[in-house]
């Protein structure tokens, strides 16, 4: 499920006194933030009387003195009365609850949010008198902490590694998939475009000083500095434009352009450095 912007959805829950599941998880996750509690929203699906309901549920996951926990606002606050009516009933058993014990009933879409060392695999869950494949330790905690160091996009991607490896995904789960993949490609596309431009720019300030017969006078290491940062950035943006899955026939030519491009911008990389190098020896 797509996660919304917490503090607006915590903000209007508070307003409304009202809500669905996403409603009171974002607004779980403001508070605890604010009594600061580490906390996070979780979208992912639930099972039931060994159902797989696939219509997307969201809770939270927190870390408290160290230790993790499973917390669901929305089942712990009620429940409903043959599926239609909401019945309000406090029940301490989906607050603070063990990872372990909550993964019975809720599946995150990304694995990282069991906070488990051995995350269960969705398949698991969805057909447990099946035979599977043994689980594999997963190192959550440093994870995590690489993953709050993350910009947006890189958690996008890193998140649909994690669930593409979480092994077979039943239907909703590959819709998360795929959505999440295109997202990931689109901003990351986008992204690219605007740091490859960059360094196109900043390549040809230096191109304009050179034509200029190097005035006003610059400091040669300086240049080959500047140089260097502009190869690395466009060699980087060459990698990640090679990472972009895409079906759409303009944005996979506009692709092929700009890779042409790179190359050509570190080969003039080359030669601009030759030219900088004969010209401060021979002055």
């Amino acid at each position: 499920m797509k996660i919304p912007d917490q503090d607006k959805l915590a903000e209007w829950t508070l307003q409304n006194r009202q809500g669905v599941c996403s409603n009171f998880a974002a607004l779980f996750v403001s508070v605890a933030r604010r009594m600061g509690i580490e906390a996070y929203f979780v979208g992912g699906y639930v099972v039931t009387k060994n159902n797989v309901r696939d219509d997307g549920h969201a809770w939270v996951a927190c870390i408290v003195d160290g230790r993790p926990y499973i917390t669901d606002p929305t089942w712990g606050g009620g429940y409903l009365l043959n599926d239609q009516q909401y019945v309000p009933r406090l029940d301490p058993e989906y607050f603070m609850a063990s990872p372990a014990k909550m993964i019975a009933t809720h599946m995150p879409s990304d694995p990282l949010f069991q906070f488990l060392d051995y995350p269960v695999y969705y398949d698991v869950i969805d057909n447990p008198k099946d035979s599977h494949q043994p689980p594999v330790y997963f190192n959550w905690r440093d994870t995590l902490n690489v993953y709050n160091q993350m910009d947006e996009v890189s958690k996008t991607g890193a998140q649909v590694q994690r669930m593409r490896n979480n092994g077979f995904p039943n239907d909703w789960i590959a819709k998360e998939i795929n959505r999440l993949s295109h997202n990931y490609n689109a901003e990351l596309f986008n992204r690219l475009v605007d740091r490859t431009q960059r360094a196109f720019g900043q390549m040809e300030e230096i191109v304009v000083f050179v034509n200029n017969g190097f005035k006003p006078d610059r400091n040669k290491e300086e240049l080959m500095d500047k140089l260097g940062q502009i190869r690395d950035e466009a060699t980087s943006c060459s990698a990640l434009f090679d990472r972009i899955e895409t079906d759409e026939e303009a944005e996979a030519n506009t692709i092929v352009d700009v890779q042409r491009q790179i190359n050509t911008l570190l080969t003039q990389i080359d030669e601009i450095e030759k030219y900088i190098r004969q010209h401060y020896n021979n002055n």
